[in-house]
């Protein structure tokens, strides 16, 4: 959907029955501590269906997210709810912050990391006073997906729900 990269050649020699090709060396963390679960159980069904791409979520325990995985910040959102990050292997990560439009307006929202600037897995990028940004459950929800879902996919290192602590690997992109 966002297609920031052009697709690259895929050798059909060593892709798998899936059209994929394997693990790249790129991993995925949690964006924030929490409880985390598969894209599939969010509150919102566009994500949830995985339109937007495959994924996982973090109901946050806590008020900093976190660069998921390492490339540079891309985009961030007017109103601070949704970042991009591409990886060296273009891979395009997107955060969303909140399954719900709510009408905050980026209130309480604190930009730690400003877009053109590379990241790594567990850099800072946001900072929220929930208080301030007036979400609650399940609005916080902290998604986590691959848009390019074409040419990239994510493999979670196990599907079951759990809590996590920010920077914590929960999965790796695929080709």
């Amino acid at each position: 959907m966002f297609g920031f990269g052009k697709k690259k050649k895929k050798d059909s020699a060593s892709m798998k029955p899936d059209g994929r090709q394997g693990l790249l060396g790129e991993e995925l963390v949690a964006p924030v501590g929490g409880q985390y679960q598969m894209l599939s159980e969010v509150s919102d069904k566009v994500f949830a269906s995985g339109l937007m791409g495959e994924g996982y979520a973090v109901i946050p325990h806590e008020n900093t997210i976190v660069a998921p995985v390492s490339g540079e910040l891309v985009l961030m959102q007017r109103t601070r709810r949704a970042f991009m990050i591409r990886t060296p292997d273009r891979a395009e990560v997107l955060v969303h912050i909140g399954a719900e439009p709510g009408e905050h307006k980026g209130r309480g929202f604190t930009v730690l990391t400003e877009p053109g600037q590379q990241v790594t897995a567990g850099q800072p990028i946001v900072d929220i006073d929930w208080m301030a940004a007036n979400m609650v459950q399940p609005e916080t929800e902290i998604m986590v997906m691959v848009t390019n879902k074409k040419d990239f996919g994510v493999r979670p290192i196990q599907d079951a729900a759990r809590t996590v602590v920010a920077g914590e690997q929960v999965g790796n992109v695929e080709r």
